[in-house]
């Protein structure tokens, strides 16, 4: 099972008196070590937090039970329900005729799971939630797609096709379960966008999901239109699947909080940001990471007690509110291009009592600066994006 990491939102595009979150999950090339997640993205605050550590090639979220189905790299469907321990098997997706497939999109409609298969293509089918078999929409309708979405409020599925369907063109479809041989084009093909993997809709919009660092397209049903602003891709290079969700019921975990902008090396390389385990003042680990860094690069964790700031810095953007301090100075390390990892154990630094500052209940913010000899001074650094959290005893 492999594990996917979802996407990061920099920024607030929320419409008028809307309350939403999008989750997200992207997986790897299969030679990445990179870590994957599913992120859960509030648009409210721009911030992304971690829901689970697992590989989700696809999402779907049933709001009425408070149910997320996610699909890994196989034919295998997962359950999570917010509170739960760890995903349970639900099924394992097959057709009829008990061959396994791999769902390459789901959605979760008017009390109806929905799948796409793209290899063998399979039209969009209703997967049994105890059995996994699929039921085609139709035998005549060789129509499937990477990426699928539902919309309670609309009743109906959405789809974004990059390869137009014969008679079609590329662009933004609308599809009615009851009649999925008559998709509806909503929206012409984006502005940018290369491979969009997931799709997210809700709140009157749907957000187009790359697996790579480009931006991710908004584009608003009311305005018939694409956004002039686009959401901040989380992703450090290209990856290999990427998956979505709008699921405006799931409350935000407890967690820390990815928050602000990155600045590439000067070769390009973007770092990815994420914490692992739980910030104690008094035990146990808690790893700040920053991972896909320029490799053999002087870099250090630097963290304040006095929250959040976005100041220009660098060629870039400083995240933390002044006094900033500084942890332990690092290597990071790696031996292909953008293969630097930087891994600083906080709690360790916490406990040594390094800073007495650091006491139970505070607020600490973190970012990463990482040398780098292609800018000239005073902004040769990297930055990271930044990373909020609170001490508990």
């Amino acid at each position: 099972m492999r594990a996917f990491a979802l996407l990061l939102i920099s920024a607030v595009f929320l419409a008028p008196g809307a309350a939403a979150q999008v989750i997200s999950g992207a997986a790897a090339l299969p030679a990445s070590t990179m870590p994957e997640r599913i992120w859960y993205h509030d648009l409210a605050t721009g911030d992304r937090i971690e829901l689970l550590s697992a590989d989700a090639w696809a999402l779907a979220y049933d709001s009425a039970n408070g149910v997320l189905y996610f699909a890994g790299d196989g034919p295998q469907i997962f359950r999570w329900s917010p509170g739960a321990a760890a995903p349970t098997l639900a099924f394992t997706a097959k057709l009829a005729s008990g061959a396994q497939v791999q769902p390459a999109a789901l959605a979760f409609l008017g009390g109806k799971l929905y799948a796409s298969v793209t290899s063998p293509l399979v039209p969009i089918s209703e997967v049994n939630l105890v059995s996994g078999v699929l039921t085609p929409s139709s035998a005549s309708l060789a129509f499937s797609s990477e990426n699928l979405a539902a919309d309670p409020s609309t009743g109906r599925l959405y789809t974004y096709l990059r390869t137009p369907l014969s008679g079609t063109t590329p662009g933004l479809y609308e599809l009615d379960p009851a009649n999925f041989a008559s998709p509806q084009l909503v929206g012409a093909v984006a502005p940018q966008g290369f491979d969009i993997d997931g799709l997210a809709v809700g709140g009157g919009r749907a957000y187009l999901i790359e697996d790579s660092p480009f931006p991710y397209s908004i584009f608003d049903f009311a305005q018939g239109a694409y956004l002039a602003t686009q959401l901040t891709s989380p992703w450090p290079r290209d990856l290999f699947r990427a998956a979505g969700e709008f699921a405006p019921g799931l409350a935000a975990p407890n967690g820390s909080r990815i928050y602000c902008s990155r600045k590439p090396a000067a070769t390009g390389c973007l770092a990815y940001t994420l914490t692992s385990g739980v910030p104690s003042a008094s035990s146990g680990a808690f790893r700040l990471e920053a991972h896909a860094l320029r490799t053999h690069r002087a870099a250090m964790w630097h963290y304040s007690l006095a929250g959040r700031a976005s100041t220009p810095f660098a060629g870039g953007t400083l995240c933390l509110a002044s006094p900033v301090r500084r942890t332990l100075g690092q290597n990071t390390g790696g031996s292909n291009a953008c293969s630097g990892v930087v891994q600083l154990d906080f709690g360790a630094f916490v406990q040594s009592g390094a800073d007495p500052a650091l006491v139970a209940g505070a607020q600490v913010n973190a970012q990463l600066f990482v040398r780098d000899p292609g800018f000239g001074e005073p902004n040769n650094y990297a930055l990271s994006e930044a990373v909020e959290f609170v001490l508990q005893p």
